[in-house]
């Protein structure tokens, strides 16, 4: 698991009425989405922001230049082993709304056995990390909190990716110890990779086939299913003797 994905709606305060009605969505007022993929220490990897209110995860994955950047440059490339199966890409946590794709593990919203629900708690605690970030955001910028009062959506996108590029250097300068600073900067090499998770960066010559091929096999819902099988059955195996 390299991160977790999700969106939150910025309110538009004034948006032009001429807009209301591409703006506005579930939140019952003209809002703009930010999609962000972020780690477990809250550090925001990627950012896409700018998506109409009236949008929906899906959307605004389409709308989105994530998979591109997997698909181009191979972001979530690596190769680790569960089960005895050999895969070549990492995997984020997601919501159910999220397509059955190999980057994508999502819960099981009504699990049946005790080791689905044994992996629906585990997965559904650690995607909370994207919502920690989405809070701490909102809690150290208040102009995230309240209706945007900006007359351009253009404006608002620079706000708040200075939010996040600020978010970031906080996140960094937190580990300006010297010990801690070294772990923070290797936190995902491959040799630290390799002895926590078992897992190795590849790299791999890039051309127009194997881009296609790559894309393809994102969208293999099969796979997905396979993935996830065996997610349940190693968590259920390593689960400990103090969970029922």
């Amino acid at each position: 698991m390299i991160a977790s994905i999700d969106c939150m709606d910025w309110a538009w305060k004034n948006c032009p009425v001429a807009l209301h009605g591409q703006y506005k969505g579930k939140e019952g007022k003209p809002t703009i989405v930010l999609e962000v993929c972020a780690s477990q220490d809250t550090y925001v990897w990627h950012c896409f922001f700018g998506c109409p209110g009236s949008c929906n995860d899906i959307n605004i994955l389409d709308r989105s230049p994530f998979i591109n950047d997997i698909v181009q440059h191979n972001i979530l490339g690596g190769q680790w082993s569960l089960a005895g199966k050999e895969y070549v890409m990492g995997y984020l946590l997601a919501d159910g709304i999220y397509p059955d794709w190999t980057v994508f593990m999502k819960t099981i919203s009504q699990p049946q056995t005790s080791k689905e629900k044994h992996y629906a708690k585990v997965q559904e605690s650690l995607r909370k990390d994207v919502e920690r970030c989405f809070g701490i955001l909102q809690a150290c910028w208040q102009i995230l909190v309240n209706p945007c009062r900006l007359w351009d959506a253009e404006s608002m996108s620079n706000v708040i990716t200075t939010c996040i590029i600020l978010h970031n250097m906080r996140i960094r300068a937190r580990s300006s110890h010297a010990e801690l600073q070294n772990d923070f900067e290797n936190l995902y090499t491959q040799e630290s990779l390799q002895e926590t998770a078992g897992f190795s960066r590849i790299q791999s010559e890039r051309n127009f086939s194997k881009a296609c091929e790559d894309r393809m096999g994102i969208r293999n819902a099969l796979i997905h299913y396979e993935m996830r099988n065996d997610l349940i059955d190693h968590l259920w195996m390593t689960r400990g003797d103090n969970v029922e």
